[in-house]
């Protein structure tokens, strides 16, 4: 058994279903695997208290690859092949209350809804904003 560097612990196993080239096999997921739950290739297995070297059964979980990632991101943080990154901004409540803030709001030029768009703007889309361009280039406002 070996505790490799980003805190998983590896077991020699060479002639395991699992095993890498090198030998190895993931303990959390031999664990998961001769517990008789499905592995398929491109299956996560997710450990519950986030410790990585605490391989049992009660937790571990067997997740998708998007399922793993929005469960590491609820919980503030995502991790990849290029680091830890933060998130959990608050962007989506903030968002909410600013627009409830500004109440209705339209396109300036055809009048459209435009509750739905970024709280900054205030045209419905590229043509209300071309024709916005133009009628302000023909009246020399600039």
């Amino acid at each position: 058994m070996s505790r490799l560097r980003d805190g998983y612990v590896d077991v020699w196993l060479p002639a395991h279903p699992l095993a890498r080239r090198d030998g190895y096999v993931a303990e959390h997921r031999k664990v998961v695997f001769e517990a008789g739950l499905a592995l398929a290739v491109g299956d996560h297995v997710h450990h519950r208290n986030h410790n990585r070297a605490d391989n049992r059964l009660e937790n571990l979980r067997v997740v998708g690859a998007v399922e793993h990632a929005l469960a590491h991101a609820d919980e503030g943080w995502i991790q990849n092949q290029y680091g830890t990154w933060r998130t959990g901004t608050g962007f989506r409540r903030r968002h909410a209350e600013w627009a409830a803030a500004l109440g209705d709001r339209h396109c300036e030029v055809c009048g459209r809804d435009i509750n739905g768009r970024r709280l900054d703007a205030t045209v419905c889309g590229n043509s209300c904003r071309i024709r916005r361009w133009k009628r302000s280039r023909r009246l020399g406002l600039r």
